[in-house]
């Protein structure tokens, strides 16, 4: 899990342990503690910790999610190189290193998959979602190109586009208010954790939602 600090993830790791090993990679939030659970805020470690697990077990049977981002409320004029930096260290060149190293033990294994969470603001900008938008779409794409290339070695790749979700985003809107809610949000029905979760077990036992992208919004739209 990779951005494991989110509480929409919860059913999912309830999910894996015991029984399983659980890798959470966070940044600057550390995740509750939970049984069986390896958390690391650097991607640099996974790389050890894959090696040992891979020695210890054999080849390794892989799921991943993603779930890693920056929300942003400036415009774009207005960051500032560092936090630019930032938010495409995040984005986009965190989610190539750790696919490109997870793919190595999948291709080994003949097994893996990969789950992006993106949001429908890579597809509907809006004001002060410059760099988050661009971020989202670059996974979007990203993960759908993995599941085309890597579907025929046994390892599925695939996206949910998620709208309005009980979690930091939704947490921010209520914070600011409810005059600067969107129409769009109260038009939406807003998904809980086990929303997210189920759809994401669908993708991990049905390969072939390779290279697409889950809608996952509610019935939001813009009009």
């Amino acid at each position: 899990m990779f951005g494991s600090g989110t509480r929409l993830l919860a059913p999912l790791l309830e999910d894996y342990l015991p029984s399983m090993k659980v890798i959470r990679i966070y940044k600057s939030t550390t995740p509750e503690a939970h049984i069986n659970c390896l958390d690391i805020n650097k991607i640099e470690d996974l790389e050890d910790i894959l090696a040992n697990l891979e020695k210890e077990y054999g080849n390794l049977e892989i799921d991943f999610v993603g779930a890693a981002s920056m929300n942003q409320s400036e415009m774009f004029v207005s960051l500032d190189n560092s936090k630019i930096e930032e938010f495409l260290s995040t984005g986009v060149n965190s989610y190539v290193r750790v696919t490109k190293m997870l793919l190595k033990y999948m291709i080994r294994s003949k097994y893996g998959r990969l789950v992006f969470l993106s949001s429908f603001r890579s597809v509907h900008m809006a004001i002060g979602t410059s760099l988050y938008s661009a971020t989202k779409a670059f996974g979007e794409t990203l993960f759908t190109a993995i599941g085309k290339e890597y579907g025929r070695l046994g390892i599925s790749s695939s996206v949910i586009r998620m709208g309005y979700f009980d979690g930091k985003m939704l947490d921010e809107l209520k914070s600011k208010g409810t005059e600067n809610i969107p129409a769009s949000f109260l038009s939406a029905k807003v998904g809980t954790p086990e929303d997210l979760c189920s759809a994401i077990r669908f993708i991990f036992n049905n390969p072939m939602t390779s290279g697409g992208i889950i809608e996952l919004d509610g019935g939001l739209h813009f009009g």
